[in-house]
C-alpha cells in the first residue's frame, strides 16, 4: 500500500474518533448542565441533531477512506470528499457556537479535526493520481486529470 493511502486512512480514522470523542464530551456537558439546573430541558432530538452534525459526516469520511484505500474502490473518493465538505463546512458553520460552548482544549480538537480532513482528502487525492495504475477509474479514461 502506498504511504498516501496509509496517511488518507490514518487521517480519516482519526478524524472519526475525535468526533465520536466531542460527541461524547458534549453528551457530557449537557447532562452535567442538565442535572444542575432543572430548567434545562433536554430532548431527545438534540442528542440526535448533534449526532448528526458531529458524528455522521466524520464516520462517513472513515468508511469512505476505507473503502477507498482498503478495498480501493472509485466512488468512495466521491463518498470521502462529499462527506469531508459536509464536515468543515458544519465546523466553518459553528466555530463561533463552538468557541462559545467548548473550553479552549476542545476548540483545538475541532480545528485539528478540519486540518485532518483537509490532510485525508488530500491524500486520497494524490493517491488517484497515478496513471499507470489500473483502478484509476475516470484518470484512466480520461475524465479526470
Amino acid at each position: 500500500m502506498r504511504s498516501s493511502r496509509i496517511i488518507e486512512f490514518t487521517a480519516a480514522i482519526a478524524v472519526a474518533l475525535l468526533a465520536v470523542f466531542l460527541y461524547g464530551y458534549a453528551v457530557i456537558c449537557a447532562l452535567e448542565i442538565s442535572s444542575r439546573d432543572e430548567k434545562v430541558a433536554l430532548s431527545v432530538t438534540s442528542f440526535f441533531l448533534a449526532l448528526l452534525i458531529l458524528v455522521v459526516p466524520a464516520v462517513s469520511l472513515g468508511i469512505g477512506s476505507y473503502f477507498h484505500s482498503i478495498k480501493q474502490r472509485d466512488w468512495a473518493f466521491y463518498l470521502m470528499l462529499t462527506a469531508g465538505a459536509v464536515n468543515n463546512l458544519l465546523i466553518v458553520a459553528l466555530f463561533v457556537g463552538i468557541v462559545w460552548l467548548y473550553p479552549g482544549w476542545a476548540v483545538l480538537l475541532f480545528i485539528l479535526q478540519f486540518l485532518l480532513v483537509l490532510v485525508a482528502v488530500a491524500a486520497a487525492l494524490f493517491s488517484r493520481r497515478n496513471p499507470t495504475s489500473a483502478r484509476s477509474g475516470l484518470a484512466g479514461r480520461g475524465l479526470l486529470w
